[in-house]
């Protein structure tokens, strides 16, 4: 009996043996011909996956800091031209390009307004209730359609379609610049309210002689002229090779 039981543990060690050896012929590249368990197979899959994600958005971090100018310290290159124009892109040119021409302004001022304004985010909102690429507020919107002509009445919501947004902010923009006549008293304008800046040009603490602003006592505003004239230089000398003829104000 025990010489029989010694017998049955040979042949099946040897079966064994067998299947062993078949399998690691099928499957050489597994060690010792074992398959993969459900575990490591996720693991194989799972894993480089998961840095393909990772990978993913550490892309769209790096070209969202870029577009902001939140890494621009570190790319600032004055010939790297391609990371500039992620910084400073054209984008919605096929509005803004017609109603710049429209509104006889350069595209590049447009531009730079939305830049500064929303970096070209359609959805934007401003803490004082502005929308929009261009950040109008709705009480100005309603009144810069009276000077548009169209068969259709806007509401504010309207102001977050790319398309609405950029045709009356150009249109107000371009009427600052023709009641004031410079460029920079304009965005005083756009900003804080040609209102405004009317008793501030009548004050002879901010304008020597009523048509100039030497000074722009907002200090919000001062920084919105300083930054979209900045930019708007930047986009001339990206896209057309020149600079502006205009200098930033005090």
């Amino acid at each position: 009996m025990q010489r029989q039981r010694t017998k049955l543990k040979l042949v099946g060690s040897m079966e064994m043996a067998r299947a062993t050896s078949q399998v690691h012929k099928k499957y050489p590249h597994k060690p010792s011909g074992r398959l993969l368990t459900r575990t490591e197979k996720i693991l194989k899959i799972g894993i480089p996956c998961i840095l393909l994600v990772i990978g993913g958005i550490l892309a769209v971090i790096f070209l969202t800091a870029v577009r902001n100018n939140g890494v621009e310290p570190l790319i600032s290159s004055p010939n790297n031209v391609i990371i500039k124009k992620m910084m400073y892109p054209e984008e919605y040119n096929d509005i803004v390009v017609p109603e710049a021409t429209k509104n006889y302004l350069e595209p590049e001022l447009v531009y730079a307004v939305i830049k500064v304004e929303s970096k070209f985010d359609p959805e934007a909102e401003s803490q004082v209730g502005a929308l929009g690429l261009m950040q109008m507020t709705p009480s100005t919107f309603e009144w810069v359609q009276t000077m548009v002509p169209s068969d259709e009445i806007y509401i504010k919501e309207d102001l977050k379609k790319p398309e609405i947004s950029i045709r009356y902010g150009c249109k107000y923009l371009a009427w600052n610049i023709e009641r004031f006549g410079s460029v920079e008293t304009a965005l005083c304008a756009y900003n804080a309210g040609p209102g405004i800046v009317e008793k501030w040009l009548a004050d002879s603490t901010y304008s020597a002689d009523g048509k100039t602003l030497d000074y722009i006592p907002y200090p919000a505003t001062k920084a919105y002229v300083k930054n979209v004239m900045e930019a708007y230089e930047t986009y001339k000398k990206l896209y057309t090779g020149h600079e502006s003829e205009v200098s930033s104000q005090g």
